[in-house]
């Protein structure tokens, strides 16, 4: 019988693994090896704050991977989606020249020139050909950059998730690319039932259907296991499949080795082989993010969660910036819960619902964006927000020397607030929150709150003057759960940027309360055109 529970956990530890390799190579993305080398030696932690970039940021990889991935919920979940269907979600949830692809140009961008063959009717799988396209352009990296969410669809049956990523390879890619597409899609399945690499590897070679690929395959496994260390591969691997032996900017080639290499070398080290990813060059993002994905599934939270704490900063933030603008901002717990419930209507599964709450925390450790608030200035220890125990859901905001003048809170962001020009990719975005909407709240306090101490729902909206803070009336929690609502005034049309929970006390309060779930509804009533502030 199929232990659920434990597939979910599976999948909500892949899409975490592949935002934890994104966001650890996303800044040195483009960087020489010899100049990684130089700046960094190896990467260990994410290092965008010694580059003055956020860590949180709009890519490719990312957004085409879980934006792509709604085709399979438009076609009602059919395992007979086409390649055409699914370039028919590329026309409808890329914005040209705008989100989701490198937009290079034709013959140089292989997905921008995949897009333009869809736009003129060329349908997929001929849109990403070599006979449109030609060989260099369709053996380019992105066909392997974008297939976990579809491959984590079918845990333990690579047959399924390599016929599905095979047409969702095919609409941008051929040939070399969408074999490597294929055979990380196999081994992703196959990490729901297996750890041991050797197993992984071996029952993974059957998808393989190109003797290039095989060759490489079988060339990285020679040398991983002859070498001492990574640093000798991967100067192996660049006479044997170096960038400088293939067209185009970005081959397919040289980037899964280093996939495979990383996989090798890092063992059962999750921090390790996302590290070597990232540490490479190459195409340091989609690497690691390939990199962390797999064993993400293969070793679970607590595979992830063995070496520094690399969860933390990330707190499950993502963007996935497609037309849809309202989604854009996201996190890996609903996408998590997005692949999940489409493996249930797959396999056949016993109906399961999706959460029921925005954010209702139900993977360990899980913070949804929930960090302490950037907009409320207190010292350091006035307030953290950690994940609660093992035997409890939510998160907990722990209140240190709280009392006159201090606030503790704890927020997480509704709406991008990342500058285009610190990202390569624009985002295109509409906030998810609302004047109007009715916020509500489960809170949890082991007893009664004393000495005036409250609660209250706030937003950060963009005023007149800069950022702003709005705040509910005060609750006193009387002790063990309780819902707070909120229903926000009307803002003149400005955009909520954060919403959150703070707790105050007009006495010194040591103590914690705990975020159980948190949703809103409604539709927002918003002043008429002529209302709006100027």
């Amino acid at each position: 019988m199929k232990d659920y529970a434990n597939i979910k956990n599976q999948i909500y530890s892949g899409v975490l693994g592949k935002l934890i390799g994104v966001y650890l190579g996303r800044p040195i993305e483009g960087w020489s090896y010899r100049d990684i080398q130089r700046q960094f030696g190896t990467i260990q932690y994410y290092v965008h704050t010694q580059l003055g970039l956020p860590l949180i940021v709009a890519d490719d990889d990312i957004s085409g991977t879980f934006g792509f991935f709604r085709a399979l919920e438009d076609h009602e979940y059919s395992e007979k989606l086409s390649a055409a269907q699914i370039g028919e979600a590329w026309l409808n949830y890329i914005i040209e020249d705008k989100t989701i692809l490198w937009w290079g140009g034709r013959g140089r961008s292989t997905e921008h020139t995949a897009y333009l063959n869809l736009k003129q009717g060329i349908e997929a799988p001929r849109s990403g050909s070599v006979a449109i396209n030609g060989q260099s352009v369709a053996e380019q990296i992105g066909a392997q950059i974008f297939i976990e969410a579809f491959a984590m669809c079918f845990p333990g049956d690579p047959e399924r998730a390599v016929a599905l990523v095979r047409k969702a390879a095919s609409v941008s890619h051929d040939g070399l690319a969408v074999d490597a597409a294929c055979h990380l899609a196999a081994m992703d399945a196959l990490a729901f039932e297996y750890s041991d690499l050797k197993t992984i590897f071996k029952e993974a070679e059957r998808f393989i259907s190109d003797p290039r690929l095989r060759k490489l395959r079988d060339d990285v496994i020679e040398l991983c296991n002859k070498n001492d260390g990574w640093r000798k591969t991967r100067e192996d691997l660049d006479q044997m499949y170096g960038y400088q032996l293939y067209p185009g900017s970005c081959h397919v080639a040289p980037n899964h080795a280093m996939v495979l290499a990383s996989i090798l070398h890092g063992g059962d080290d999750f921090q390790v082989s996302v590290s070597i990813a990232a540490s490479a060059g190459w195409d340091t993002d989609c690497n690691a993010g390939n990199v962390g994905a797999f064993n993400g599934i293969r070793l679970g939270l607590a595979g992830i969660d063995r070496g520094a704490d690399l969860r933390r900063e990330v707190a499950d933030r993502m963007y996935v910036i497609t037309s849809d603008g309202g989604s854009a901002v996201t996190d890996a717990v609903a996408q998590a819960n997005h692949i999940f419930h489409a493996a249930c209507k797959l396999n056949h599964w016993p109906h399961q619902e999706q959460e029921a709450s925005r954010f209702s925390f139900p993977y360990q450790g899980s913070l949804q964006g929930f960090t302490k608030c950037p907009d409320v200035k207190a010292p350091s220890w006035v307030c953290e927000v950690v994940p609660t125990t093992a035997n409890q859901t939510g998160i907990e905001i722990r209140c240190c020397g709280l009392g006159q003048g201090l606030l503790a809170a704890a927020s997480t962001p509704t709406f991008i607030e990342t500058d285009d020009h610190q990202s390569n990719y624009l985002s295109t975005a509409s906030p998810a929150l609302y004047e109007t909407q009715t916020i509500r709240a489960k809170l949890y306090t082991d007893h009664a709150l004393k000495h005036k101490t409250a609660v209250q729902l706030y937003i950060v909206f963009d005023g007149l003057d800069g950022r702003q803070l709005l705040f509910s009336p005060k609750t006193a929690l009387a002790g063990g759960e309780e819902w707070i609502m909120w229903n926000i005034p009307k803002l003149g049309g400005r955009a909520i940027l954060r919403v959150g929970i703070a707790v105050s006390s007009e006495q010194r309060f040591d103590g914690s309360v705990r975020l159980i779930e948190m949703d809103w509804a409604g539709a927002s009533r918003v002043y008429p055109k002529w209302h709006f502030y100027v």
